[in-house]
């Protein structure tokens, strides 16, 4: 395989991120499900105005997206479409990081059918759900996981293991 034909399925995979990234956007801008939007965006507010988790806000999946949002509240402005901007971004690394872990056991050419399928099913995020971030560190998780040659690999797994059960605690239960 060429160097030249490796770049041309890179571009692709970054044209299929980028695509993902702003039809999420579009989405959260123009087809805003309010209700899912405003859940999420009311718990970040009860939580910035003092309230407790689990016991003045009711959290249906767990406390992880609420304190996520609630500290990146300290650099980005946590509104509606911010909420469906950056559920948008970690959707599609999401989708990168799995392209580089199907590039370790399967050709590239399979990685990006594999890709390509999961993005002609499911494009962009649609509601902004904590399974989108759940799923992020859970693929992080395998990522390390599968990545023998890091020195605080089993410490770097189990962290994002973690993460994946703190933003829907219901995988616990799984």
């Amino acid at each position: 395989m060429t160097k030249k034909y490796e770049v041309i399925i890179s571009f692709f995979i970054y044209l299929l991120i980028f695509s993902s990234i702003y039809l999420g956007y579009n989405h959260g801008i123009y087809a805003q499900d309010y209700h899912h939007s405003f859940f999420i965006l009311s718990s970040v507010i009860d939580y910035q105005n003092g309230l407790k988790l689990y016991d003045d806000i009711f959290l249906q999946y767990g406390p992880g997206q609420v304190i996520f949002f609630n500290l990146l509240s300290n650099f980005v402005r946590i509104n509606l479409v911010s909420i469906s901007l950056i559920t948008s971004i970690i959707y599609a690394l999401n989708l990168f990081i799995l392209f580089k872990i199907f590039k370790k056991f399967v050709s590239i050419n399979i990685s990006f059918f594999i890709i390509l399928i999961i993005f002609l099913i499911h494009p962009y995020n649609i509601y902004p759900w904590p399974d989108y971030f759940s799923g992020f560190c859970i693929t992080i998780f395998f990522y390390f996981f599968l990545n023998n040659n890091l020195r605080y690999n089993y410490f770097l797994c189990s962290v994002f293991l973690f993460l994946a059960i703190f933003f829907r605690s219901t995988y616990l239960i799984s």
